[in-house]
């Protein structure tokens, strides 16, 4: 039988959405993904399982490192969703087993200043060579894979219309994202509602000629 199994950030796993937000802390539950986000819905009008592998605050490489452990176990049969993130985040792996120091834009402000990321901000970091790394990673897990693919963006700004496209990648992100079909909040006033993931599993659907 074949699955949906999708890849992302917090707009993924339907972070402050109502199954996986407790209002009273006001605060998201730790490691739940919600029943309502965009991957589930897709998978049940499918009737196929659905294994979400999203991470809230990753980053791009993390994701890229996610799907790469778990290539082994993907079948041809199955669907796999990626939804990239955003630019402003990176990690840095130490071992084999280390799930990675992330480093990204979110750290960097109010009181959660940390020396690593304002340091990566300042010498090291810069859109374009973001977007190239971007590139490279979405190539190696197309070329790597054997299923049904489908990549996606968060922001608009992960494909850039005067950032040209490198020749040698295969399959181009696609370029639509939650985000075009934002029309409500979740309960966090930060992350999408059940609206704007209904939409953009709809989307998704339309993708895969359903």
């Amino acid at each position: 039988m074949s699955r949906l199994i999708a890849f992302g950030c917090s707009h993924v796993k339907g972070e402050g959405l109502s199954d996986v937000y407790d209002e009273k802390q006001k605060k998201s539950i730790d490691g739940k993904h919600s029943k309502f986000a965009f991957p589930q819905l897709v998978a049940e009008h499918l009737k196929i399982p659905c294994l979400n592998f999203s991470q809230g605050g990753t980053s791009n490489k993390k994701i890229w490192r996610n799907v790469i452990d778990y290539s082994k176990e993907i079948k041809p049969d199955d669907i796999v969703i990626i939804q990239w993130t955003y630019l402003e985040r990176t990690a840095v792996f130490y071992n084999d087993r280390d799930q990675g120091r992330q480093i990204g834009f979110q750290h960097v402000r109010g009181s959660r200043i940390d020396p690593v990321d304002r340091s990566w901000f300042e010498y090291m970091f810069s859109r374009f060579d973001q977007r190239l790394d971007l590139f490279l990673r979405s190539d190696h897990i197309t070329k790597t894979l054997d299923c049904n693919l489908h990549q996606f963006r968060v922001s608009s700004d992960i494909l850039d219309p005067d950032h040209t496209i490198p020749e040698w990648v295969d399959n181009k992100i696609n370029f639509t994202g939650i985000n075009d079909f934002a029309v409500d909040k979740a309960l966090d006033h930060s992350h999408y509602g059940t609206e704007s993931h209904k939409k953009f599993a709809q989307h998704i659907l339309q993708k895969l000629g359903v």
